[in-house]
């Protein structure tokens, strides 16, 4: 029996089938157009019934499709047909408890469909049972899934069950706690991108409306609405002055930059019944005043939607813009994009944001300052939900790992436009059981709170010191703090020191951290601290740091040791390089050292020569493994022509002392690389 046939879920797993006009435009608005007639549906023939359901469906009314298909359920009784569309009506305006029902009737009907057992799984992780839905996925697998299963759905699977593991390993942390905001703020519709400015105010976009209702040409519009938190913790809605408002748009999407002197947003322009493309806007405040906003022509592509734009700063406090796009050139559906920014506003560079996006979709970025960290959304990485919330240290084109902000915040339903308002309180938006809906439990997105009740303090000291004594000059000495992840270090933060020496810097649980020393004319050097056991306020001390002036004279490097006459390094040989010279290759990237290896005159010349040579390239071939570009890299042999003690005395008797001097090994500076840009966006 062939079981495969119609097994393939299309986009079961695309953002887009999450309201297509809500979710694959701009996140603030569905079809509220629910369609016109002029005759009570009871009252229209059953063939007419069927014709404005499937036209509906058709055209993303899904509220008057679910109408007219359940009058027809009515009207003829359960038809696996009739059930099919009534599920996929439900399922794309998210009642997830009637799509669940449905499903579960149509698999009792037809259980040789495997589409309907995938969807049920879905749904039951939608609505927080990642364990029956892990079940439900194992059991498509295996039903459904042949010997050699198309790759993308597979590799789905694989994401949804692995997305189920991490809600089951991961429940809600009761260190934070979510509250949806009252419903003067939350109407029935949709309300999204919450954008806290100052200590009170907060914007955020909506479409006000209380109920669904027919209508005959025009939809509804979103705009974009403020309101101020009363010290009593409720909110009022203000007069909305800012010149951004458009009657024949949906109009959304409001950041502004750290010096509030640049505003931006998006417009959505309906193009086809279930596709809205978006366009992004700018105004400057200038004289106290704000300019007409004009669309960034250098971002805006006609045949792309480009939306959600964040203002940001690169590590060197250059301005920045991150934005949402599914132009070409992306991994995926839709992903984040960045442009660099002059003072004024005006766009450079614009790039894709690389590693952090996924053949999936990424939306809603928001970028903090202070963390170095992007706030996005993401249904291309395993997660609660279809949307989960994801946070990455970094910048630009380079990123730690993306990591999931867990329960409570993220949810089995879509959880978006994560932002912070201080170190302990900011907003989200989600579409979970609970919020203020049109129809069913979870129609619609509505604002919640996020707050910690408590942050773990994690903070590390240590001190810079000089190799050569007496040079003290710490005034232009920096520290910078880097998070090792995945083979790269990613900047985290930077300081100078003190008058003696000393730094500080406060550092984040579950992390790698190297910290590197610099100074004009001397190798960057570095320590490296960890806090991935680290589960409450802790203190480190990550000792002293010991800077070597930058000199193409060689280096001795102590306690590398081999066996007797080989040329192969013993454990503590390697403990001794991975703690010298390994630590100056990565914490100096620019520079190219020759590594060479040195014997006492015992042995003819050809054989010291050749024996040095294989000892200095044990060397450099144990850096390689660990990760140090080769030509970085030069091993030399010296054999015994380059003494630094004499090997005998001047009677001819032996000298052990001078002969161990010279059975070293020693590396130099011999060049440097092209000009390495650790602020990667300047170019």
């Amino acid at each position: 029996m062939e079981k495969c046939a119609s097994t393939e879920p299309p986009l079961f797993v695309n953002a887009s089938n999450r309201f297509p006009l809500l979710f694959s435009a701009v996140f603030f608005f569905f079809v509220a157009n629910v369609g016109a007639q002029e005759e009570p549906i009871y009252e229209l023939p059953t063939w007419k019934v069927k014709s404005i359901a499937k036209t509906a469906a058709l055209d993303g009314d899904y509220y008057v499709a679910i109408d007219h298909f359940e009058e027809v359920l009515v009207r003829e009784g359960e038809t696996e047909e009739t059930l099919r569309s009534l599920a996929d009506m439900y399922w794309k305006s998210n009642d997830y408890v009637k799509a669940s029902a449905t499903y579960e009737r149509l698999i009792e009907l037809n259980p040789e469909d495997g589409f309907y057992l995938l969807r049920y799984a879905l749904l039951e992780k939608k609505m927080n049972k990642p364990s029956s839905a892990l079940s439900y996925l194992n059991r498509y697998e295996r039903l459904f899934l042949n010997e050699n299963p198309d790759p993308k759905i597979y590799a789905q699977i694989q994401l949804e069950k692995e997305g189920c593991e991490f809600a089951i390993n991961h429940p809600e942390n009761e260190a934070i706690e979510v509250a949806r905001l009252p419903n003067n703020i939350n109407y029935p519709h949709v309300e999204s991108n919450p954008f806290p400015v100052g200590g009170d105010s907060l914007y955020f976009s909506s479409i006000r409306i209380n109920k669904v209702e027919y209508m005959e040409d025009e939809l509804p519009m979103g705009n974009i609405y403020l309101a101020q938190q009363r010290s009593d913790s409720s909110f009022q809605l203000l007069p909305f002055t800012l010149p951004i408002s458009d009657s024949a748009a949906n109009v959304g999407n409001l950041k502004f930059n750290e010096e509030q002197n640049l505003l931006a947003f998006t417009k959505c322009y309906k193009q086809s019944p279930t596709y809205y493309r978006c366009d992004i806007f700018m105004a400057k405040k200038q004289g106290g005043y704000w300019t007409e906003p004009q669309p960034v022509r250098q971002i805006n592509q006609s045949r792309s939607t480009q939306t959600q734009p964040c203002f940001a700063k690169g590590p060197d406090g250059h301005p920045m813009m991150y934005f949402s796009s599914d132009r070409s050139g992306g991994a995926g559906g839709k992903d984040i994009w960045y442009a660099m920014l002059s003072e004024r506003g005006d766009v450079g560079k614009i790039a894709n944001c690389g590693e952090i996006n996924t053949p999936g979709d990424e939306v809603t970025p928001w970028y903090d300052n202070k963390s170095k960290t992007l706030y996005f959304s993401s249904n291309g990485l395993p997660g609660y939900g279809s949307m989960d919330i994801y946070a990455a240290l970094g910048y630009a084109e380079r990123w730690a790992s993306a990591q999931n902000v867990e329960a409570p915040i993220n949810s089995g339903a879509d959880d978006l436009y994560y932002v912070a308002k201080d170190t302990l309180n900011g907003y989200f938006t989600s579409n979970r059981e609970g919020v203020n809906s049109l129809r069913g439990a979870t129609c619609c997105d509505d604002i919640f709170t996020h707050r910690k009740r408590k942050v773990t303090n994690i903070t590390v000291d240590g001190n810079v010191g000089f190799v050569l004594r007496g040079d003290t000059g710490y005034s232009d000495v920096k520290v910078k703090l880097y998070v090792e992840t995945n083979g790269k270090s990613v900047l985290a933060d930077e300081t100078t020191v003190d008058k003696d020496g000393n730094y500080r810097f406060r550092l984040q649980p579950g992390q790698k951290y190297r910290i590197v020393s610099e100074k004009d004319g001397y190798l960057n050097s570095s320590k490296q601290v960890s806090t991935e056991n680290v589960k409450k306020d802790t203190q480190l001390n990550a000792g002293n740091i010991e800077m070597l002036i930058n000199t193409r004279q060689p280096i001795v490097v102590r306690n590398i040791y081999y066996p007797f006459d080989e040329d192969y390094l013993t454990q503590k040989s390697k403990v001794t390089i991975d703690t010298t010279i390994f630590d100056i290759l990565v914490s100096n990237p620019t520079i190219k050292i020759e590594l060479s290896s040195h014997t006492d005159s015992k042995g003819s010349d050809a054989y010291n020569i050749d024996l040095s040579q294989r000892r200095a390239q044990s060397v450099v071939d144990y850096l390689i493994e660990k990760g140090i570009q080769p030509d970085r890299l030069v091993a030399r042999g010296y054999g015994e022509t380059d003494p630094i003690a004499p090997n005998q005395y001047p009677d001819g008797s032996d000298n052990p002392e001078g002969r161990a001097k010279n059975r070293r090994t020693e590396f130099r500076i011999i060049g440097y690389l092209p000009q390495y840009e650790e602020v990667i966006y300047e170019q």
